[in-house]
């Protein structure tokens, strides 16, 4: 027969080891019911709350709600995809040379130098802002873009913006319109050859 000790063990260790293994299988069992529980809540929470996304005119994707989703178009011919390309340039240009701080070391005039034609880099590169311990900003926002023009080798585009002026202790809101007039290079590629805000 077996000893005293051994005994014990078996007679402590044997149902300890079942409640270990039970508690373990239902606790894990637990957690994937709850586990499945979280995904499909997720699940309709991302359709309640985070409404489907649309394309804006200009080719955008931008946030609906089931009552305004619009019909979503990729362009098909050429001109429809060079429009939109050149509607997106304007768009981004914009919104980064115009976006800036007197402490960011003019990062926003080299963020679009590869936007632009060899003359107007040259301008872009004259309109150095000051650099100042005391905080001045600007932030730019495109609201609207029209293609007027557009041949082989220039278009124009007219753009709507609006603008948050910052310092340290003011904000200022403004809304502008101007146009940006794009040539091809000898690479093919769309270039911004002229910046015109109307005051």
């Amino acid at each position: 027969m077996l000893d005293l000790r051994t005994r014990i063990i078996l007679i402590i260790g044997i149902p300890t080891l079942i409640i270990v293994v039970l508690f373990g299988f239902l606790f894990f069992r637990n957690k994937a019911k709850q586990q499945v529980l979280v995904n499909e809540k997720m699940n309709i929470e991302d359709i309640t709350t985070n409404p489907p996304a649309v394309k804006t005119d200009d080719g955008l994707i931008v946030e609906g709600t089931q009552d305004n989703i619009k019909e979503i178009v990729t362009p098909e011919t050429t001109e429809e995809k060079e429009a939109l390309y050149i509607k997106q340039l304007s768009r981004i240009f914009v919104e980064r040379f115009l976006s800036y701080s007197n402490q960011n070391n003019n990062e926003h005039l080299a963020d679009v130098l590869p936007l632009a034609s060899k003359n107007m880099q040259t301008w872009i590169q004259e309109q150095q802002v000051t650099q100042s311990g005391e905080y001045q900003g600007m932030t730019t926002k495109v609201i609207s873009t029209e293609i007027i023009a557009i041949t082989n080798d220039t278009a124009t585009v007219n753009i709507g913006i609006t603008q948050e002026i910052m310092t340290l202790n003011t904000s200022t809101n403004s809304q502008k319109s101007g146009k940006l007039d794009f040539i091809r290079d000898i690479t093919g590629q769309w270039k911004v050859s002229g910046l015109f805000l109307e005051e």
